[in-house]
């Protein structure tokens, strides 16, 4: 059987093997359609100021993933007249061709910290929700501080350790976990092969289980990726289960269970990531940022109306050449 959602937490999986997976599942990013409006606004009023009728502006996105700034970057530049050379970096493996809106994009696999760009190639650099995942983040804001002329700025969006966003990450794992002690898939699993009553009695007792902790992640809104995925799963195959071939079903079932750990090992990134940048570290970024030859502009919350939603932050590069 292949690994299921409750084993992905402890299964090594290179960063890159994950990203390029989580992307190629067709996640456009980390924030669901609900929350991206507070995300759009702050890249909108970012490039509003760089992008005008006629005026030619250079940008990269670097940890890019299905390009949704670079895609938001072209529709603005569209809109203002600018004529914008968009780029986007990605260590993962992405396709362009298969992402809306992002025609025209230069999209050039490479890591954060060795971008192949010339120095000062760029009037904007930015990164949302991807720099702080680097393997060595001062080499990824060095490299940023590289690539990006004199004057010009690096915008970003980067994770809190008391966001929603890193709250539902460590719900999802612990909900995982949840399924991996209680055997939830394998029990299920078992039934389809065997519908014995003996192994009948022991999926509803299995299932009562997981219902009710389902119901009480509900009511705490906390209900994750690796649960939610889960119960269509069961529900999905259930139907499914009196009408069709039991090998056929069981390809789907073995299918899907093989898909559900793609955004939990995502998740537990992100829970691993988040607890860099808290408000007590808020003055450490900053002395980072300012080592590589930033001036910090803005450095505050971003947030919508179900909470915080990360860090939100404006650097200008200063005339002092990166080092």
């Amino acid at each position: 059987m292949n690994t299921t959602s409750s084993d992905a937490a402890s299964s090594p999986h290179s960063s890159q093997e994950v990203w390029t997976a989580y992307w190629t599942e067709g996640f456009s990013t980390t924030l669901s359609d609900h929350l991206r409006g507070p995300a759009v606004k702050f890249w909108e009023a970012l490039f509003a100021g760089h992008f005008a009728a006629g005026v030619s502006v250079r940008m990269v996105d670097l940890g890019t993933g299905r390009l949704f700034v670079p895609v938001l970057a072209s529709s603005m530049a569209r809109k203002l007249g600018a004529a914008a050379e968009i780029h986007a970096v990605d260590y993962a493996q992405i396709n362009p061709a298969t992402i809306p809106g992002a025609e025209g994009v230069r999209f050039r696999r490479a890591s954060f910290d060795d971008t192949g760009f010339p120095d000062g190639f760029f009037d904007v650099v930015t990164s949302m929700y991807a720099v702080e995942y680097a393997e060595d983040f001062s080499r990824a804001v060095r490299e940023a501080a590289r690539i990006v002329r004199p004057k010009g700025v690096f915008g970003l969006l980067m994770h809190h350790p008391d966001s929603i966003l890193a709250e539902h990450a460590r719900s999802c794992i612990e909900q995982a976990r949840w399924m991996r002690e209680h055997r939830l898939l394998e029990t299920f699993r078992a039934l389809l092969v065997s519908p014995e009553p003996a192994t009948d009695e022991a999926w509803k007792a299995v299932y009562a289980g997981f219902v009710a902790e389902y119901t009480r992640c509900g009511a705490r809104k906390a209900i994750s990726i690796a649960f939610s995925g889960a119960h269509a799963l069961l529900q999905k195959t259930l139907e499914m289960a009196p009408q069709q071939d039991l090998q056929e079903v069981l390809a789907f079932y073995d299918a899907q269970c093989g898909r559900l750990p793609i955004p939990l090992r995502q998740w537990s990134l992100l829970a691993q990531e988040a607890s860099r940048w808290g408000d007590e570290q808020q003055q450490a970024m900053r002395a980072e940022f300012e080592s590589q030859g930033f001036k910090m502009e803005t450095c505050e919350h971003l947030t919508s109306g179900e909470g915080l939603l990360g860090w939100k932050v404006i650097l200008r590069k200063t005339d002092q050449r990166s080092k």
